[in-house]
């Protein structure tokens, strides 16, 4: 779906095919033809850069290290980019970011580590999530 200028965004609901039946009992089961397809809007695109301004307006802040004593830039919703969020406002679907929560950082934390609830555990991206880390030695990267 596309949605450029669009200001809410875009959003598909998965599409299945119909069981097949015979005499009552499903023979072949409903497949999955597409699962929710999003395209961020203006909204999305905004929302996105509110919250990273929100909480770091300078873009300097890192997170405390993780296992291997590298720090990520505090950019919440640059992690998790990708995946998003869908409400109606007066019947219109609205597409939003998701955001990264403080459990994210937190080497000790089991769940809770973003509003959608796609991440499974502490300094994980999602497939189209990035960021930059800083190692112990100070190099700055890009990490896809």
């Amino acid at each position: 779906p596309r949605a450029a200028g669009r200001l809410e965004g875009h959003y598909l609901a998965p599409l299945w095919t119909k069981p097949v039946l015979k005499n009552g009992k499903v023979v072949t089961p409903a497949k999955l033809i597409h699962g929710a397809q999003y395209t961020p809007g203006i909204v999305a695109v905004v929302a996105h850069e509110i919250i990273e301004g929100l909480k770091d307006p300078n873009v300097q802040t890192f997170c405390p290290p993780n296992a291997k004593g590298e720090e990520i830039l505090n950019e919440p919703c640059d992690w998790v980019f990708g995946t998003y969020l869908v409400h109606s406002i007066k019947n219109i679907p609205c597409i939003f970011p998701n955001v990264a929560l403080p459990n994210w950082s937190d080497q000790t934390a089991t769940s809770h580590f973003d509003l959608a609830g796609v991440l499974t555990a502490p300094f994980t991206l999602t497939a189209h999530g990035y960021g930059y880390k800083k190692s112990p030695g100070g190099l700055v990267r890009w990490i896809p």
